[in-house]
């Protein structure tokens, strides 16, 4: 219910067993010692503030597209999301949910093969958060609403880094990926093969991008 474990200082950790349907606001909410949370599937009601201002929380795994308003707003060590391959939609009807907003979140991790919805204000700096996706589904990710917004993180295999560009195509590019590049991080001799297998999928290398090499 509501307020549930509000201000459980000695609470560190919280995994809501399946068949738990709903979480209400403030449930989790001023858990001073809280560090981690997993969000199961079944959960299909989330209230607002339902995690809120936990000044410990460093990570959390979701399985479930019930999210509340500023589920976790506020949480100012939250550096690490994973949202399980079973979300579809992040947010609410509400355009300014805020459910990530002043987290200091550093990496995303999105297991869906399908790009999960994003309605509204989800998250803040998005261009300043690593994204980590399925390999063969990064051209749909980099063409979604809000996930192309994201630092994406390319495949490394031995040494060179990838961007998957289609279901049979990469191209070489830069450490990271995203919109920056990661100086000095090719060294020595570099053999680009013709193809590369990434997550058990065999990929043509067919193209080096822009700056791949830059202040090698």
């Amino acid at each position: 219910g509501d307020y549930a474990f509000y201000q459980c200082d000695s609470l560190r950790s919280v995994v809501i067993p399946e068949g738990i349907v709903k979480i209400g606001s403030y449930a989790f909410s001023e858990c001073s010692a809280l560090s981690e949370v997993t969000v199961p599937q079944t959960v299909t009601s989330m209230g607002s503030y339902a995690f809120y201002n936990n000044d410990a929380l460093t990570e959390v795994t979701i399985h479930s597209s019930a999210f509340g308003n500023d589920a976790f707003r506020n949480c100012n060590k939250l550096a690490k999301v994973t949202f399980g391959s079973e979300v579809s939609v992040i947010g609410t009807d509400y355009t300014y949910s805020y459910i990530f907003y002043d987290c200091p979140l550093q990496d995303v991790y999105c297991e869906a093969t399908v790009p999960p919805t994003i309605k509204g204000y989800v998250f803040s700096n998005y261009s300043s958060i690593n994204l980590y996706v399925p390999a063969a589904s990064m051209p749909q990710y980099r063409e979604a609403d809000y996930w192309r917004n994201f630092r994406f993180i390319a495949k490394e295999v031995d040494g060179i880094y990838y961007e998957v560009t289609s279901d049979s195509e990469v191209k070489v590019t830069y450490a990271g990926g995203g919109y920056s590049v990661v100086a000095d991080e090719y060294k020595g001799a570099v053999e680009i093969p013709g193809e590369v297998e990434i997550e058990d999928v065999t990929y043509l290398v067919t193209a080096v991008n822009s700056s791949a090499f830059r202040d090698c």
